[in-house]
């Protein structure tokens, strides 16, 4: 490798004096891979890990080696693609069995990495004994492969909420490094089933995940980002320090991360790379045009729900500083989790349908008194928890009385046989409002005027996303704050952190009726009306569900007696959990004419036309 001695890359000795497993052709080891236990995935990354350690360890010509590796390959991705799912959507304190599955995953992650690394650096190497193909090529293809399975380590260690291994990120700018030496970053590598790719492609799609605050993001959002980034992320630029500037800087020599380009105060040496997010912003930015040469290639990332696009426009566009300092505190407060709960604890315990009391919106209607479940009998089950053909949904486990056995399984598998009804009525679990919307104490990390830091423990439930909205209640208290859950981060002690961003101090709770295009109301929903802050120049808005509400929507609100119709103008905020809605109180037809009776005018219609 003369030329390269900056490049520091590690491959394993290879001492190994004989491989057991198959004889080393791709032809042997695809019939050994296809003899596998490929129903237990969890067995099968177990042995394809200890057989590419193995693998690693032998002499072999580059050639032999990437076809034998490209004949497991299929099964490597097989397996991973099983074992993710054990250890996704679990607590945040992870329990030791899905913990143990992440490490096989890791382990898999790591030796595939390595084992195209060694194709990589053996073709560079010994690139006048390559006979058979382009050693240009073989190079290629394996330090894109090598980078693929070295990227999704790191979306592994973000996926749960740890930090990315200093290794990690070595292994990843050092195989970048050696591409962009050999000239070899920007040629086109062809995958199976999929479009073409490019090294930097592949290198950029890790780096830029790390760039778009992924602590703030759940886990699915994770992915779907991660997936959209390796055809979108080639429109970002990594240029260097002399020929250009960017938002972020990230060095290739280093161990870390890319970072914001405005920190970085020591002078950029030779390996330092301005990372330009400007075109790739302009294309995940809604409200820019998207030009029709790049129709076909960014598809995936405008498929991107609006909130995740959201997200990755203001990560990716511009640098956001903390707005107030924090300081350590070692008190406790009370939070209570989800919009229902938060809901249900800001209208002062009372239930969704004591809002709709004394509204005489509806009473004229018993048709819809029967069928609508808000105003069914309190014991009855939230409606919130009810799914769309009547079955009982799985059960928070953290709830008290909700623990899941055998049977939620059967019942879920059976919810569209009417053969199951009788069973389905007779296990269903109906709590007190006060355990289907606990609170909890927690301890704080730390605290500002904007937010909160909570220490987060094994006795607190773990069904907890970023993006949820959480109430909460401080000492010597007596009123609910509302708040959103913007990071999550678990520590090298095993200690995990929640950061939350306070929208209001106070909430007041309301039922949401939506005016459909016919002139109906739809069904009731939660809503939480922010109050106006002008200290700060916040305007009232409204906290909704993610589903049906949309701008320029007419909406009533509803408060037992009090009724007030309003339309969304604007979305100010929105994550997989909850929107947030400017709005206008506007008048209907009714109200003006109760005004008009009021006080009489010499031209009541033409008065009422002016006030509409």
């Amino acid at each position: 490798m003369a030329g390269h001695s900056k490049i520091r890359l590690t491959i394993p000795r290879q001492d190994l004096d004989e491989f057991t497993l198959f004889e080393l052709t791709a032809g042997h080891a695809s019939e050994w891979a296809g003899s596998l236990p490929v129903s237990n995935t969890q067995r099968l990354a177990e042995i394809l890990s200890r057989a590419l350690a193995d693998l690693n360890r032998i002499h072999l010509s580059p050639e032999t080696r990437f076809s034998i590796l490209e004949a497991l390959r299929p099964s490597i991705d097989m397996s991973l693609a099983g074992v993710c799912k054990k250890y996704l959507n679990q607590p945040l304190v992870m329990p030791a069995e899905p913990a143990r599955i992440a490490g096989i995953a890791r382990q898999l992650f790591a030796a595939a990495s390595v084992a195209y690394t060694v194709v990589a650096v053996e073709t560079i190497q010994y690139r006048a004994a390559i006979r058979n193909t382009s050693p240009a090529r073989l190079a290629c293809e394996s330090i894109q492969r090598a980078l693929h399975y070295c990227g999704l380590k790191v979306l592994q260690a973000y996926q749960l909420y740890r930090p990315v291994d200093v290794s990690v990120w070595q292994n990843l700018h050092q195989l970048y490094a050696l591409a962009e030496d050999q000239e070899l970053a920007n040629l086109p590598v062809s995958r199976p089933s999929a479009v073409d790719t490019s090294i930097k492609s592949t290198y950029l799609q890790a780096v830029l995940l790390s760039c778009c605050k992924p602590n703030q993001l759940r886990q699915s959002d994770m992915s779907a980002a991660y997936e959209a980034l390796a055809t979108a992320g080639a429109l970002a630029e990594l240029l260097p320090p002399h020929a250009g500037s960017g938002l972020f800087v990230v060095d290739l020599a280093g161990q870390q991360a890319p970072v914001y380009s405005s920190r970085h105060t020591s002078p950029l040496g030779a390996g330092a790379r301005y990372i330009n997010t400007e075109k790739l912003v302009a294309l995940v930015d809604k409200t820019e045009p998207m030009a029709e040469s790049l129709a076909e290639s960014t598809t995936p990332i405008k498929r991107l729900p609006a909130h995740l696009l959201a997200h990755l426009a203001s990560s990716l566009g511009s640098m956001r500083m903390r707005n107030f300092k924090r300081s350590d505190s070692a008190s406790m407060i009370r939070i209570c989790i989800g919009l229902s709960s938060a809901h249900y604890h800001v209208a002062g315990r009372q239930d969704f349908s004591m809002l709709l009391e004394d509204s005489d919106l509806y009473v004229a209607s018993e048709h819809f008194t029967q069928s609508n479940p808000f105003m069914s009998p309190l014991d009855q089950l939230d409606v919130m928890h009810k799914t769309s053909n009547g079955a009982e949904p799985l059960r928070n486990s953290w709830l008290p009385g909700q623990q899941p056995d055998n049977h939620d399984a059967q019942h879920l598998s059976a919810a569209h046989d009417s053969s199951c009804d009788d069973m389905l009525e007779e296990v269903e679990v109906q709590l007190p409002m006060d355990q289907r919307y606990p609170t909890f104490h927690v301890k704080l990390a730390d605290a500002s005027p904007g937010g909160y830091c909570l220490e987060w423990t094994e006795e607190l439930p773990g069904e907890l996303r970023a993006g949820d909205i959480i109430s909460v209640m401080e000492e010597l208290s007596d009123h609910w704050s509302i708040a959103v859950i913007r990071w999550l981060s678990r520590l090298e002690n095993s200690q995990t952190l929640i950061g939350l961003e306070l929208l209001s101090p106070r909430a007041v709770a309301f039922a949401a009726l939506i005016h459909q295009k016919d002139g109906s109301k739809a069904a009731p929903m939660r809503a939480l009306l922010l109050p106006e802050i002008k200290l700060v120049g916040q305007p009232q808005t409204l906290i909704t569900s993610r589903s049906s509400f949309r701008e320029r929507q007419r909406v009533t609100l509803v408060n037992r007696g009090e009724t007030n119709t309003v339309r969304l103008t604007r979305q100010v905020a929105a994550t997989a959990s909850y929107s947030q809605y400017e709005f206008q109180f506007i008048k209907e037809l009714g109200d003006v004419l109760t005004g008009e009776h009021r006080n009489p005018l010499d031209t009541p219609y033409d008065s009422v036309w002016s006030n509409i």
